[in-house]
């Protein structure tokens, strides 16, 4: 095996129902700042309409995008200052 790789440690510190202008991102856990874990992008006001719902991708400035139903299992589920590993 290799060399470990460092984690990055952080912990939840907020949650938001949505955010968004122009689109509506939902279920939002904050990692730091305004690095988040939250959904893919839907269509203002939509759970369902997609402008761009493709994951694996680089396609925002930092979160960790999600499909809906997990995004929002982690808002459900994950308290505040659970840990969060990052590497």
């Amino acid at each position: 095996m290799g060399p470990r790789k460092k984690a990055y440690t952080y912990k939840v510190s907020g949650k938001g129902l949505s955010f968004g202008d122009g689109y509506t991102c939902w279920y939002c856990t904050q990692i730091k700042g305004n690095y988040l874990f939250h959904s893919v992008s839907d269509l203002p006001g939509s759970k369902t309409k997609l402008p761009d719902g493709r994951l694996g991708v680089a396609n925002s400035h930092g979160c960790v995008r999600l499909e809906i139903g997990n995004a929002k299992w982690m808002y459900d589920n994950v308290p505040y200052r659970s840990k969060i590993y990052i590497y």
